[in-house]
């Protein structure tokens, strides 16, 4: 059995034994240390046992393995510049009673890795936080176009690798929250036609089918005969 190793005791370079208390402290755990380091992280494999609960879970090396080729009949507009290298540096856990510990750790890359200067534009450590994520909002509401948005916030942190995140993920950013406004008011155009029909035929009948987060997946509709009422 390996000697347990908390973090505190270790800083901030991973070692076998290491112990977090769940998924996502071991990630932001490596994702730190790459960070530091000058990779990107990227969740690969995982095991889990008869009852679907995850055994094993490995964490990469955002260059791992190579690029899967596709039918050379497809032709592409754009061809993407090949970034993967079959980088072996990786870091497993096995999850026993909740506790997710370091069973192997390779630390060797086989490329250059960031330097420091550009490491927070790494994929794994861009995201857009709660308070870009409403400034966003107000702004895309008042009209500014995301060219606008991301040269604002360049000036007010004093550089793009101060930001935290790139135009480009200010965009998705922007797409998804225009899709999820869409999907919802889709759903209610939807759901007010079908009370106008009902208010004007009371033979109509209808039900709804939501997610786990209330949104609309399937909706079911019918149409009574008098003689089936009696």
């Amino acid at each position: 059995m390996p000697l347990i190793v908390t973090r505190e005791e270790n800083g901030y370079e991973p070692k076998i034994g290491m112990i977090f208390s769940s998924e996502d402290e071991a990630y932001k755990f490596y994702n730190e240390y790459a960070k530091l380091t000058g990779f990107t992280v990227r969740k690969a494999q995982y095991r889990t046992l008869a009852d679907g609960t995850i055994s094993q879970r490995i964490f990469v090396c955002g260059r791992e393995g190579y690029r899967r080729l596709k039918d050379p009949s497809h032709v592409k507009k754009v061809n993407r510049r090949e970034t993967r290298t079959g980088c072996p540096a990786m870091i497993c856990f096995k999850i026993e009673r909740d506790n997710w510990i370091v069973y192997k750790f390779i630390p060797d890359h086989n490329h250059d890795l960031v330097k420091s200067c550009a490491r927070a534009m790494l994929r794994s450590q861009r995201h857009v936080d709660e308070a870009h994520a409403k400034m966003i909002e107000d702004m895309d509401n008042a009209g500014i176009k995301p060219c606008g948005m991301y040269s604002y916030f360049v000036e007010v942190a004093g550089g793009p690798q101060h930001v935290g995140f790139l135009k480009h993920d200010c965009d998705n950013f922007l797409q998804s929250k225009r899709s999820n406004t869409l999907e919802a008011g889709d759903a209610k155009s939807v759901i007010n036609h079908f009370k106008k029909l009902q208010a004007n035929d009371p033979s109509f009948f209808y039900t709804m089918q939501v997610d786990r987060e209330n949104r609309m997946t399937n909706f079911f509709l019918e149409r009574w005969h008098i003689k089936d009422r009696l």
